[in-house]
């Protein structure tokens, strides 16, 4: 990806001494290997130019500028876009939480990334590939038994009782260590080959019943709630990022259609209190961002006015969304499903 790193800067008429630009590559890469969570949501809101800052912008920054000395804001972002389209084309699950946060962070178009690279179009595809790659169901065949032959020679040429005593505890331990590590890889991969059964059962189970976990039948919740109650259904029932491959078809399939748009904001306010506590508890406030769980920033403000609808001119400033915004019941859910998954997940 080196030659669309170079391609980028010049689409967007930044020049760079070779050795500036070699600096900025290598710190890009090695921020990419040891990502974190916060840095994650640090470099989506550097990309989409948002005004709403972490403590992670500043040690990303830094990281970022490395050796490579300061850097404009312009260049920040482009560099924050770059380490996003890198990230993406790793099989681990940065990968899979950063497509979800681009995902969420566009808000279906309703706000705009300006960027050299489709760098919404590389999320789109990482997440479809990562959720078909990551239900692949691991094979449960043991691996072969290693061998627990202990060679006991540098013990007894040791001349020294303790030092032969402590060679040879080492030596078992060495062999102890390979059958335990055999042991913990048949462990994890069964774990995850029924993390992905259940959660495609539990899922089938809740369409085929037509009922909420509460129990409500689908066609009786109200159309402005339907996307989010049933979104944080599914998400309930999801076991990892970036989420089932299906989700599409299975909102559609429990009803949610893709037609007359919704008021974001209305459809918030319309959704009853009580399911807010549920859907964003107080343990999980401090992991809502304006910018990549705008849906749940809306919640929380909700709550915090007990409901009223006082809420909402502060939550379209802080997330750059205007107050009459409208998506389908489909994208509603889609970007509900995806936000409860970068909060629980």
């Amino acid at each position: 990806m080196k030659p669309e790193f170079q391609r980028w800067y010049e689409a967007v008429q930044l020049t760079l001494d070779p050795q500036v630009m070699e600096a900025r590559w290598a710190a890009l890469q090695a921020l990419a290997e040891s990502i974190n969570d916060a840095e994650l949501e640090a470099l989506a809101r550097a990309a989409f130019r948002s005004d709403q800052t972490t403590a992670a912008t500043a040690t990303v920054r830094t990281k970022l500028a490395d050796k490579g000395g300061a850097m404009a804001d312009e260049e920040f972002a482009l560099l924050a876009a770059a380490a996003l389209a890198v990230i993406l084309q790793r099989d681990e699950p940065a990968a899979a939480r950063a497509a979800t946060m681009i995902c969420t962070a566009h808000f279906k178009s309703l706000r705009t990334l300006r960027q050299p690279m489709d760098l919404v179009g590389l999320g789109a595809t990482a997440r479809v590939a990562l959720a078909r790659t990551s239900r692949r169901r691991p094979p449960l065949e043991l691996e072969p038994m290693p061998s627990l032959e202990v060679d006991t020679t540098p013990a007894e040429e040791a001349e020294d009782s303790n030092e032969s005593i402590k060679l040879l505890a080492g030596a078992f331990t060495e062999a102890m260590q390979q059958l335990a590590d055999r042991q913990a890889d048949f462990e994890e991969r069964t774990l995850r080959y029924v993390s992905i059964q259940d959660e495609e059962l539990n899922m089938l189970w809740w369409l085929q019943g037509g009922r909420t976990q509460a129990g409500q039948l689908f066609e009786e919740i109200p159309r402005e709630q339907q996307p989010f109650v049933l979104a944080r259904d599914l998400a309930e029932a999801t076991f990892s990022l970036p989420g089932a491959s299906a989700i599409g078809s299975l909102l559609e399939r429990a009803g949610i259609k893709n037609d007359e748009p919704l008021e974001v904001a209305a459809a918030i306010q319309a959704l009853p209190i009580e399911w807010l506590r549920i859907a964003l508890p107080d343990a999980d406030k401090h992991k809502v961002s304006p910018v990549t769980t705008p849906l749940h920033e809306g919640i929380k403000r909700r709550m915090e006015v007990r409901g009223e609808s006082s809420w909402i001119a502060g939550w379209a400033g802080v997330c750059d969304i205007g107050t009459s915004a409208r998506l389908t019941p489909l994208q509603l859910a889609d970007l509900c499903y995806c936000e409860q998954l970068l909060i629980r997940k």
